[in-house]
């Protein structure tokens, strides 16, 4: 967190070492990482406002999100999850801004519960060092996070955009459970459990969110709901004085930030 001198905004300073870049053989994702987070223009994604660099580290301005990230508000709940309304709530906007991403070509890669950021109720999406511009739609580079990668790119296949949806229903099982689809005890193991792709949902959660989680959380891409169905889906369109309240807020802030 840092204080623009010059506006006296609050503002996000991400400092990144150019040793561990060259380390990696990253340094092209921080580029990637700039080009893409400036080119978007959308309420749930984190605004880049400037960069800079010196000898040792690049330093990315970006908005601040005062409520910090969905992992961490998930561990300030009972039993480490959200109730169903909360769930949606945020869920909602996570679809609209993976729909935005989309419908401009760019996949993500890297969608979970520590890149999703909280500002006044308002989702985040942060964190774009690993998204790639693919109008062609088809990537094959093993990138993102071992627990919310898909079965596709965990068997070294060719994927596309579904990668995303499938790392939406993995964020959506660990906000209503409180823990992830596969549990494992080292990364060969997890990522068979992946490519398999048999989940077991627990019964407290409701029907129609069960029916949500399992129609992401599908081996072939091609049988996932896509972004469309998963908008209009049952469960996220029932009515709940908590869930239309929570929604009327959120339109109002919004409005307000606009």
């Amino acid at each position: 967190m840092a204080r623009d001198l010059n506006t006296g905004m609050i503002v996000s300073l991400k400092k990144i070492k150019k040793s561990t870049l060259f380390k990696l053989n990253v340094q092209n994702h921080i580029l990637n990482e700039i080009k893409i987070q400036f080119f978007l223009k959308h309420i749930n994604m984190t605004k880049l406002y400037g960069f800079y660099f010196d000898k040792n580290c690049v330093y990315l301005i970006q908005e601040y999100a005062s409520n910090g990230n969905l992992k961490q508000n998930l561990q300030l709940q009972l039993e480490n999850r959200f109730d169903e309304d909360t769930a949606i709530f945020y869920i909602k906007q996570i679809l609209e801004a993976v729909q935005y991403l989309h419908q401009n070509y760019i996949i993500h890669r890297d969608i979970k519960l520590e890149n999703i950021l909280i500002s006044q109720d308002i989702i985040k999406i942060s964190d774009f060092g690993c998204s790639v511009y693919s109008p062609e739609c088809q990537r094959s580079t093993f990138c993102g996070t071992l627990d919310y990668i898909s079965p596709e790119m965990a068997s070294g296949n060719n994927y596309g955009i579904s990668i995303d949806i499938w790392s939406i229903g993995v964020i959506t099982f660990e906000m209503l459970t409180g823990k992830p689809p596969f549990i494992y005890s080292n990364n060969e193991q997890m990522l068979q459990q992946i490519r398999e792709a048999k989940i077991n949902i627990p019964s407290y959660i409701s029907k129609d969110a069960q029916n949500f989680i399992s129609n992401i959380l599908v081996k072939e891409p091609d049988e996932r709901m896509n972004l469309y169905q998963l908008i209009n889906h049952q469960w996220l369109n029932k009515n709940t004085n908590k869930s239309q309240q929570n929604q009327q807020i959120t339109n109002d802030i919004i409005k307000l930030l606009r």
